[in-house]
């Protein structure tokens, strides 16, 4: 997946189906960050599914210069991931 002002990005994800958990981590090519964990859990709600979501992650050092315009690039990406998922489940 490409993600603009990031570049690729690699994640391995494992799934716990017992409790609908989503567990991520960040595979090489690591740039720009040094590591990138993330959390997603899905749970039951009155009006569907509600998503709590949950990143971790630091900039290496060659980028953290750039940190503002890599944000900006990831909330856009995850904004549109959410959108996919509401647009799927209605």
């Amino acid at each position: 997946m490409i993600i603009e002002n990031v570049g690729v990005v690699d994640m391995e994800r494992i799934y716990i189906f017992e409790n609908h958990t989503i567990i991520a981590k960040r595979i090489p090519p690591m740039a720009p960050f040094s590591f990138f964990l993330g959390l997603q859990i899905l749970v039951d709600h009155a009006d569907g599914t509600l998503l709590k979501w949950a990143e971790e992650f630091e900039l290496d050092a060659e980028n953290k210069a750039k940190e503002n315009g890599m944000l900006i690039g990831l909330e856009k990406h995850e904004r549109e991931q959410f959108q996919r998922i509401k647009d799927y489940f209605g």
